[in-house]
């Protein structure tokens, strides 16, 4: 029975894998022209972030974009520290730069990108997070994707600032591939991500479609799933680079990643209609079912693991318990022949061929990222331990989410 698992989920998961390297062989689609420099507003929503903001500030004002075509709207949600001191010093030599203030913190980016909507005089409005910065060229080369009115917001990729400890050097890992997916999934039009750094979206649609959802812990993917929804389309420029910090300590990267996870499957939840839904096209056919069987395929995974370990560890004190706990008897080691007679072809062969595709998609993330393979430790770390890693966040999140734990940042 684990056999015929192992090859139904290698099946699925090569099945994808050509899915995308197919896709991949297909050019960048052809950009629009942009005959006029629409106006644009971003906002930088900051808490206590004197230590990074100026270096985002520095990055924005730095755009090669017309300055009287061009808003900066700094959100300070009650900052403790010298944030609005530092913000102010950009004011008295920039007159583009707007600061915006929170009476009290309110706690979430949505609250703070609706203040600055609400003021905001720019056609298109984008966002940065306050320890993050863009290339000079980002801007200029997203905005030609929003002359379609059919686009709703394009979205840049990510690549990491800082990468000193094991912890930063899987998410650089991680990030590369999530840029490589994001791009294809943007081609087949089933991206249904945004981001904090440096998405720009048409802002009168976000006005119309009732604001970013500021109860929600994900409003990134919460918008661009409505946005989806009501039937706009969202694009990725790969030659928008950014850079951003991921968490450094294991605590705050599993508390972000339960909060992602557990945005995942509430908006996944909320947005259920969709699923299955031909008026969605690829999006409701093809890329939610697929989130769906994901899931799944994650807790049976789980299940069986767990079992596995369970089954091992039984078998084990039941021999101890017949060899009367000869630990030498026990721990027999066998040798090389014994172990390749041993192996199970049906199950390796299956896992082996999913290992090469994941390898090949793992390197094309690399190219398209422009950056070298670095850290081989690492590398085998993401490939080999990181994915039961992120099995126990998902799983841990589910559990939160079914039994109703209250969602906080």
């Amino acid at each position: 029975m684990f056999e015929y698992y192992v090859w139904a989920v290698c099946f699925m998961t090569l099945y994808v894998a050509v899915f995308w390297i197919s896709i991949n062989q297909y050019g960048e689609p052809k950009k629009s022209f942009m005959n006029k420099f629409p106006s644009v507003s971003i906002v930088v929503p900051a808490y206590n972030e004197e230590k990074n903001i100026s270096m985002a500030l520095d990055s924005l004002v730095n755009l090669d974009y017309p300055k009287d075509k061009l808003e900066i709207l700094v959100v300070d949600d009650a900052s403790t520290d010298s944030t609005v001191d530092v913000v102010n010093n950009y004011i008295k030599k920039y007159k583009f730069i707007r600061l915006l203030r929170h009476k009290t913190n309110r706690g979430n980016a949505a609250h703070s990108l609706n203040t600055a909507l609400r003021v905001a005089k720019g056609e298109l409005f984008g966002r940065l997070d306050a320890d993050s910065v863009v290339e000079k060229n980002s801007l200029i080369k997203i905005v030609p994707h929003l002359s379609d009115e059919g686009v709703g917001a394009v979205v840049s990729p990510i690549l990491l600032l800082k990468t000193e400890n094991i912890i930063e050097k899987i998410q650089r890992l991680e990030y590369m591939l999530t840029n490589f997916i994001r791009n294809l999934m943007a081609k087949l039009n089933v991206l249904h991500y945004t981001t904090g750094v440096l998405t720009v979206y048409r802002a009168d649609v976000i006005r119309k479609l009732g604001y970013f959802d500021e109860d929600n812990l994900t409003e990134d993917f919460e918008i661009a799933m409505r946005l989806n929804k009501n039937g706009y389309r969202l694009k990725f420029e790969p030659t928008s680079t950014t850079y951003t910090y991921v968490p450094g300590t294991l605590k705050k990267f599993w508390g972000q990643r339960i909060r992602w996870y557990r945005g995942f499957i509430y908006n996944s939840w909320r947005y259920r209609d969709m699923l299955f839904n031909k008026k969605y096209g690829l999006l409701g056919v093809f890329q939610t079912p697929l989130n769906l069987i994901f899931l799944l395929v994650l807790i049976a995974s789980f299940v069986i693991l767990l079992y596995q370990i369970t089954k091992s560890f039984y078998d084990t004190v039941i021999w101890l318990l017949v060899t009367k706990w000869d630990f030498l008897d026990t721990i027999n080691m066998p040798g090389i022949k014994e172990l390749v007679l041993g192996l199970n072809v049906k199950v390796i062969f299956p896992i082996l061929i999913t290992i090469i595709f994941s390898g090949y998609i793992y390197l094309k993330a690399h190219k398209a990222s422009n950056e070298r393979l670095r850290f081989p430790f690492t590398s085998l770390i993401y490939l080999f331990v990181y994915p039961f890693i992120t099995s126990f966040q998902w799983m841990y999140s589910i559990a939160l989410e079914l039994a109703r734990v209250k969602r906080r940042w």
